[in-house]
């Protein structure tokens, strides 16, 4: 889909940038260029019917990719992958959405019993 394109960018450009690497400005606007064609390519393809397998939307994470990525995470030493990985599991877990994982607070958490419970206030007047 073209937001997993974009995130493939986006995850691109993070990792360029926490290894130190510059991209001149021809190969950021060739990037961007190319980008552009795929979403055009994407969005002809689904206005013309084909039999184009294009989706929109968000998709779930499997287990079994969940599953590789927190295993990975917990085998990489840098201090991201430790906050990565447990907002990757509360995410999981909660069976929520990112946004609301973001929004956790430490004072919403408790221990109850053997487990840890979570006080999620939602409000629909936004």
């Amino acid at each position: 889909t073209i937001q997993t394109c974009s995130s493939y960018k986006s995850g691109l450009m993070h990792m360029l940038k926490n290894y130190g690497v510059t991209l001149s400005t021809e190969a950021v606007k060739t990037l961007s260029s190319d980008f552009r064609g795929l979403k055009r390519t994407l969005n002809l393809s689904e206005s013309c019917n084909q039999n184009a397998a294009v989706t929109t939307g968000k998709v779930p994470l499997s287990y079994d990719l969940y599953s590789v990525l927190a295993k990975v995470m917990l085998q990489k030493p840098e201090r991201e992958y430790v906050w990565a990985r447990t907002f990757l599991i509360l995410a999981w877990n909660l069976m929520s959405r990112s946004r609301n994982v973001c929004t956790l607070l430490y004072d919403d958490m408790e221990f109850f019993g053997d487990a840890l419970r979570f006080y999620v206030i939602n409000s629909k007047n936004d």
